[in-house]
């Protein structure tokens, strides 16, 4: 008996804990991150130190990893900041072209099979 009131109040926990992560946490990394990021391009564009001969592709690596990660962080995290705030599942909003995206591989995968 003292087992199942001791997951109970474990379980409790780790709800508060996510309840906390996620609507906390998780908008004070997204904000700091975008913004972050938003910084370093600014400073990446207009640099004259990573625009000459050896930082121009040093510059333009940084500048499409700081885009990367500004697509993930808004991706990824906002998605499940969202589902989390609202309710509100971005993925339903994708479902009926993930479907036509899926029969269109399944006919070609078949055009391929008979081509001659």
């Amino acid at each position: 008996m003292e087992s199942e009131d001791w997951t109970f109040q474990t379980e409790m926990i780790e709800d508060r804990v996510l309840w906390w992560l996620w609507r906390t946490a998780a908008p004070i990394l997204l904000t700091v991150g975008t913004l972050g990021n938003i910084l370093s391009l600014v400073v990446l564009t207009t640099s004259p130190a990573f625009r000459g001969r050896r930082g121009g592709a040093i510059g333009f690596a940084l500048s499409a990893l700081c885009c990367v990660d500004i697509g993930v962080l808004t991706t990824s995290l906002l998605r499940r900041c969202l589902l989390h705030w609202t309710g509100f599942n971005v993925i339903r909003i994708g479902r009926p072209t993930n479907l036509v995206h899926r029969r269109r591989r399944k006919t070609r995968i078949i055009d391929k099979r008979y081509d001659l």
